[in-house]
């Protein structure tokens, strides 16, 4: 899972919280936080790697082998869990460290299948009559961990590409999940 700062401000992760959703019953599990600064810059990413069981002998060298990126330690953060269900309507869900939602993203929604092997589930803020809302666009990208595409950048509403300046609000992007 990955998150990017598409503002032109720093963010302090600090702040928030991320959740495992279950949809259907109102559940969340929360995944990670920190009481740590976690500062993410604008245009930066940072990326969740779910250990489940089979990967938690992985290292940080077998993911930067396997998607041929060079991440360090400080743009990977690993959650050990069960994993993430590629069956049923699951989501990740970005909260303030007191509750307040920033984002909540849905994949597997009205009896859908989304997840294929060493593909992504992109999503993309959309901002529509003064309102920041998610949307999927797209269930088979090639996972690009730590990069931001061109098409991305190119389609990022609420941001000026020519000046980077935000229009909208201080939100974050999804990919990879």
């Amino acid at each position: 899972m990955e998150i990017c700062n598409n503002a032109n401000k720093s963010i302090n992760l600090k702040d928030y919280r991320l959740s495992y959703t279950y949809p259907d019953t109102g559940v969340q599990t929360v995944w990670w936080e920190t009481a740590e600064d976690k500062i993410l810059e604008p245009g930066e990413t940072l990326i969740f790697w779910i250990k489940n069981g089979s990967n938690d002998g992985l290292t940080l060298s077998d993911f930067n082998s396997k998607f041929g990126v060079s991440l360090t330690e400080d743009q990977l953060i690993d959650i050990s869990v069960g994993g993430m269900a590629n069956s049923g309507k699951r989501g990740l869900c970005l909260t303030t460290n007191v509750g307040d939602m920033v984002d909540n993203v849905v994949y597997n929604d009205n009896n859908a299948d989304n997840t294929t092997a060493d593909k992504s589930i992109t999503f993309q803020n959309q901002y529509v009559n003064d309102v920041f809302t998610t949307a999927m666009t797209s269930d088979e990208e090639t996972p690009t961990p730590g990069t931001i595409t061109d098409k991305e950048k190119d389609d990022v509403p609420g941001i000026d590409n020519s000046t980077g300046e935000t229009t909208g609000s201080n939100r974050l992007y999804r990919n990879d999940i």
